[in-house]
């Protein structure tokens, strides 16, 4: 007898993806041993006789082929009856197993690394109701053939399967199979020994006459069937859940309260339709636990693979999930090796290895384990965005250099898809959190407004976008407000200049007509003999020394030659005595002919002085009959020369008027087109706010609180010095602050009053809006802010800032979960004061909804967060002293696994079995 299957591991479906992964899944697949009852066609190509080996052999390749081609990798082989006859063993339901466990296609490669898994089963007609109830039933192959075989023996109760060419029911019905697989063992006939195995019913052709609920009144009513026995209905062919439902409230009812999925089989009786019809399944093991842990979490481990298209037409998933697709950055794996780490080891040893699903993973262990280290220390050795708290910070710091980064571990990073030669957080840019830091959000608005804005993946990038272009246009228009700041401090002084240049050339035309031009021109020409009279004067004086040098210098005694020599010099001395004598008198000659000249320029001056004196006192008393100040005679010359500049001036004024006026109009301009814009941005987030109510069923709202972050405007009104306009800020209520455009509106209507300022305070503000602080004031903008709410215990809203910790905590990740950030979202231990109804009611299905575009990576203590919350890997750590390993890895369906999530975070066994006792469940 064969008793057992050993399993050849196809190690390539963890090394590509650790943890649970997406699989093509056909659950309702007919073989030749139906031949009997003509329900299954022999491929061309195969020889005759069907039930010989070699045809056997042949058919199990192209029937794995098949599956290949159709890109199935999950197989149900579910044949009415899995012989080819009544007489021997012969399956080829079997033989294709065998053939998935050790053969290889073609080219060499293994079936076991095409297809995942490979389910032996079969399809009974079971005696219950008119014409028999259909189900399917999944083994491990690890029951052996003839356990296998067997066990169809025991629920067709010695029947023969065919009679002729028609289906036999079996004389059971399915209460009593059903009660044969609950006992889960089935006695090995040469053993006394009980060998445990495991199998998984589906409910096919559910909608049909011979399917679950073809009659209700014979197959609901008596609600023989709970979770444990059928985990799942088959959908008709072309239909889908909604359709399939539709006014059928007792179907609704039933499905709902047992908890059932639904999925798609091809129900194929040729190799060709193969995956015709399926589904798609979520798997870390090729298993039945595997399949049934993906059928009892179906939220998120399980997706029909049909869809309806635009005009209504049934096809396969436009966008099929897929863990392979690398568009997102995911961490696989990472390494650390180093002696002196937390996570050591000896260098001739293989390092620490922590894997990760590119979907949800949950690292758990008990206290110090090195949960906090490990996400601390990739934090830290990746360069990912540190606390913005200091402590928090520090303590970070601390725990990744004196635990994970002890020594400088070598620590390697596999992150597939990504440039290795970029940095570490360019390739892997996770956003870390611990609870501490998700406390801190609630306190923050713009951190608040940024998980809104990527709620609506449709929405995200042009809000960005949005709001990039109005923090441009806040800094341009303030730009501006200061430019034209700067405008009228030199247009103030144009106009100074062109007023000063205007009179001056005003008191021109008076001063013309009352004579100045004759007074300047006499003024003119005696000022020219008195510089004449002053030179000669200042000549007649140094003529005087001059001459008086010249008496004092006393020529050399004339001596009688003695030789040639003293005879040439005695010659040159009386030339020279000659020489100097006509020089002395004529200089006298010259002083004569100065002073004369000094007597006639004194004689000048003084007429051209009384001349000028006459002119001025007559222009002084004409001056004085018009109005004007005589003294301002001496400042002819300044009004003259800025009389001259008054054109220079005018043409300064005008450009820099229109300068100033064109700026103006853009000032205004901006203001319009950022209000426009704000107006937009509403409108998108509005979107938002009315999606969060329905997104998470009433329990979280949103709204806006437009031009809410005040925090400008307050910085503009303290930095007026003014104590009333202060204080009247600070005293106001919330709604009472207004936004500048409505504070400048209400002081052009002179309404300030109803926003609570009084007559004094309304005169004291107004007195400091000069058009420069008017503009300044406009150039402000108050951003929105949005007020989260959760829905209480008491079915009241209560405000972010109302709630107790953990309901911020929750409320914030739920909304974290739901954003269409595809960036890796790593938080570490959120579940203080969790609340967990809310979590299983809102943050568990966000998290759910989040898998397959979003790694998330959480250390937890609560168990909700892994089994509930459908944790696709799970990482075990424990601690020795101060150093941690890996515990244990793998996914629920793993029994290793599940053992150490008991154990970690459900207090083992014991204290699982004594809760449900104390529930009464």
């Amino acid at each position: 007898m064969q008793l057992s299957f050993v399993r050849q591991q196809a190690e390539n479906w963890r090394r590509d993806i650790p943890g649970a992964r997406w699989f093509k899944a056909d659950l309702h697949i007919h073989t030749i041993d139906d031949a009997p009852g003509g329900q299954a066609r022999l491929p061309d190509g195969i020889g005759e006789p069907a039930d010989s080996p070699e045809a056997l052999t042949a058919y199990a390749r192209r029937f794995l082929d098949a599956a290949v081609e159709s890109g199935v990798q999950v197989l149900g082989i579910t044949p009415h009856c899995p012989r080819m006859s009544v007489a021997d063993d012969l399956s080829a339901v079997w033989k294709i197993v065998e053939e998935w466990n050790s053969g290889v296609d073609d080219t060499g490669v293994p079936y076991g690394e095409q297809i995942f898994a490979a389910f032996p089963g079969f399809k009974p007609r079971l005696s219950d109701g008119r014409g028999g109830l259909h189900l399917l039933f999944l083994f491990d192959p690890e029951i052996g053939r003839d356990r296998y075989l067997r066990m169809f023996d025991l629920v067709m109760h010695g029947r023969p399967p065919w009679n002729g060419r028609q289906r036999a029911a079996s004389p059971l019905g399915p209460e009593a199979v059903f009660e044969l697989l609950r006992d889960n063992r089935l006695q090995d006939e040469t053993s006394d020994d009980a060998t445990p195995w495991d199998y998984l019913a589906l409910a096919p052709n559910a909608f049909s006459e011979s399917g679950l609920l073809g009659t209700p009144s014979e197959h609901i009513e008596r609600k023989d069937f709970d979770a444990r026995d059928i985990v799942a209905l088959e959908l008709p062919e072309n239909s889908l859940q909604d359709e399939a439902l539709q006014g059928k409230p007792w179907v609704n009812e039933f499905v709902a309260s047992n908890r059932l999925a639904f999925f798609h089989g091809s129900a194929a009786h040729a190799i060709d339709d193969i995956g015709k019809r399926h589904a798609w399944v979520k798997m870390a093991s090729p298993k039945i636990e595997a399949l049934r842990q993906a059928f009892i979490a179906h939220d998120s481990r399980l997706r029909i693979g049909h869809e309806l298209s635009p005009n209504g037409d049934f096809r396969d998933l436009s966008d099929p999930p897929d863990t392979m697709r690398h568009e997102r950055p995911w961490l696989r794996s990472v390494s650390v090796q180093g002696t002196a780490a937390f996570f050591d080891s000896k260098h001739d040893e293989p390092p620490v290895t922590f894997e990760f699903s590119p979907d949800l993973t949950c690292v758990i262990g008990g206290s110090m384990t090195g949960k906090s280290t490990l996400l601390d220390g990739l934090r830290v050795h990746v360069g990912a965005p540190p606390p913005q708290d200091d402590r928090m910070q520090r303590q970070m710091d601390e725990r990744a250099a004196e635990r994970f980064l002890a020594g400088a571990p070598t620590v390697e990073l596999d992150i597939p898809g990504s440039d290795p030669t970029a940095e570490a957080h360019e390739r892997w840019p996770a956003e870390f959190y611990t609870q501490g830091e998700l406390q801190r959000l609630a306190q923050d608005p713009e951190a608040v407004q940024h998980i809104l804005s990527r709620l609506d993946a449709s929405l995200t990038d042009e809000i960005h976008h949005r709001e990039r272009d109005l923090s441009a246009r806040d800094r341009e228009l303030g730009r501006i407000a200061s430019r034209l700041a700067e405008f009228d401090h030199e247009l103030a002084e144009a106009e100074q200049a062109l007023d000063r240049s205007s009179h001056a050339r005003d008191e021109l035309g008076v001063f013309s007509e009352a004579g100045m031009e004759e007074l300047n021109s006499a003024a003119t020409s005696a000022s020219a003999w008195r510089d004449v009279t002053t030179a000669i004067n200042d000549t007649v004086d140094k003529t005087g020394d001059l001459i008086s040098s010249m008496n004092a210098v006393r020529l050399p005694v004339i001596a009688t030659a003695l030789d040639e020599t003293t005879e040439q010099i005695d010659v040159e001395a009386e030339r020279l005595d000659q020489r100097w004598t006509s020089a002395a008198e004529a200089a006298d000659a010259l002083r004569d002919w100065l002073v004369e000249a000094q007597r006639v320029a004194a004689a000048g001056l003084r007429t051209h002085e009384t001349r000028r004196d006459e002119l001025h006192v007559q222009v002084e008393r004409t001056l004085a009959d018009q109005g004007f100040d005589g003294a301002r005679i001496n400042e002819f010359q300044a009004l003259n020369a800025q009389a001259a500049l008054l054109d220079s001036y005018e043409a300064n004024l005008d450009t820099l008027r229109a300068a100033a006026d064109e700026l103006l109009s853009v000032f205004k301009q901006g203001l319009q087109e950022r209000q426009e814009l704000v107006a937009e941005q509403r409108l998108a987030y509005d979107r938002i706010l009315h999606s969060i109510r329905a997104r998470f069923s009433g329990r979280i709202a949103a709204r806006r609180v437009d031009d809410g972050g005040s925090e400008p405007l307050e910085a503009f009104l303290t930095d007026l010095g003014q104590r009333g306009v202060t204080r009247w800020w600070n005293d106001g209520k919330n709604e009472l602050r207004p936004s500048p455009r409505v504070l400048l509106a209400r002081l052009d209507n002179g309404t300030l009053n109803a926003v609570g300022m009084s007559s004094t305070v309304q005169q004291t503000f107004g007195s400091c809006m000069t058009p420069a602080m008017r503009r300044n004031l406009a150039a402000l903008r108050c951003p929105d802010r949005y007020r989260l709410e959760f829905r209480t215990m008491d079915a009241q809203y209560r405000p972010l800032d109302k709630l107790s910790g953990g309901q911020r905590v929750n409320l914030l990740l739920s909304l974290l979960l739901a954003t269409s950030d595809s960036r890796p979202l790593v938080i570490d231990q959120p579940e203080d004061e969790l609340d967990n109804r809310f979590l299983l009611e809102t943050l568990l299905p966000a998290l759910h909804r989040l898998k397959g575009r979003r790694q998330v990576i959480v250390a937890t203590h609560n168990a909700n967060i892994v089994v509930n919350g459908d944790a696709d890997h799970v990482i075990q750590l424990d601690a020795e002293a101060e150093h941690g390993h890996v515990a244990c890895s793998g996914a629920i369906e793993d029994p290793a696994m599940r053992d150490a999530i008991v154990q970690t975070v459900d207090g083992g066994d014991e204290a699982f079995r004594l809760r449900r006792l104390k529930y009464g469940f």
